[in-house]
């Protein structure tokens, strides 16, 4: 299967359980890549509405008498097409995967947004503009910056986040270049010598991780920061930024883990301060839309993840 063209067997292969974890991930990372998946996606979720209908009717059988029913439901096949069909089976795979959507963290986000077609030394550059890791904070971030500091902690979520996004792109380069943004905010956080060390390791000898080793990478340098909340919102923040470069619309869709990770986040702190309620605010709509991003809504979305920057990095 191609990146950006869903295949029957495929699909097939992921519904009776036969499909391998590069399969599975394949069909995923499709859904993200490519406009014309994400719009069987749309069909398909208001196929499985008229499927939800259609057992409605079934149950009412008795009353609105069997040849009724039966009429109905060859309306509904004739409707559906190969393509409809195809819509539908990738349903069914999506739906299994919300079930687990309360178990992806913030990290896990990261780890997985790739950006389509960048694959290689200076890939992101090239597909998503010199600015992709852009931030809208200030440049310097002050001499009072401790492990308890929550700007602090939002900036390294951001920078750790564009990290990952890097190495799954294995673009050397911007493993580089964001590695330089990320130590200068290690620097002044105690016990952050052996996490530094080892980001110099991947900015001169890169080499990919497994999953395990980034997992376990990620959970030692997130505990470096007591303001964890900060961190996990710079994490999702600089992931989303990634995505609406990249028109990743899937990344927005309120059926899907990162948007339901960041209702989780925006709501887990009982007592939020003035300061995460201010930074929090733009990200509201995102969680309480009943309508799915679309392209022409990308810009917009931009514009407040800049805001969110602004004010939770400084």
């Amino acid at each position: 299967m191609s990146d950006h063209e869903l295949n029957a067997e495929s699909l097939a292969a992921l519904l009776d359980g036969t499909a391998s974890a590069a399969e599975r991930e394949a069909v995923l990372r499709t859904i993200a890549a490519s406009q014309s998946a994400y719009a069987q996606f749309i069909e398909a979720s208001a196929i499985r509405r008229e499927l939800r209908v259609d057992d409605d009717d079934a149950d009412a059988a008795d009353v609105r008498g069997p040849d009724d029913l039966a009429a109905r439901r060859r309306r509904f096949l004739r409707f559906l097409g190969p393509l409809a069909i195809l819509a539908a089976a990738l349903v069914v795979a999506v739906v299994s995967r919300q079930s687990r959507v309360a178990n992806v963290s913030v990290l896990q986000i990261a780890q997985t947004t790739r950006v389509a077609g960048a694959e290689g030394s200076g890939s992101l550059q090239r597909t998503l503009g010199a600015n992709w890791n852009d931030a809208a904070w200030s440049v310097t971030r002050g001499s009072t910056a401790t492990r308890e500091n929550a700007p602090l902690a939002f900036r390294a979520g951001v920078r750790f986040a564009q990290l990952e996004i890097a190495e799954n792109a294995a673009d050397t380069a911007a493993v580089r270049v964001v590695v330089k943004e990320l130590e200068p905010l290690l620097a002044s956080v105690s016990g952050s010598g052996p996490i530094a060390e080892r980001l110099e390791i991947m900015a001169t000898s890169f080499a990919k991780r497994t999953a395990k080793q980034r997992e376990a990478f990620a959970r030692q340098v997130r505990a470096l920061f007591s303001a964890t909340d900060w961190f996990d919102l710079g994490v999702w923040v600089g992931a989303a930024q990634v995505a609406a470069r990249n028109e990743q619309l899937p990344f927005f869709d309120a059926n899907n883990a990162p948007l339901s990770r960041l209702s989780a986040l925006l709501t887990r702190t009982v007592s939020p301060s003035v300061e995460w309620k201010r930074a929090t605010q733009p990200l509201g709509v995102l969680t309480q839309s009943a309508r799915p991003v679309d392209v022409s809504a990308l810009p917009g979305v931009l514009e407040r993840l800049a805001s969110v920057m602004r004010s939770a990095g400084e």
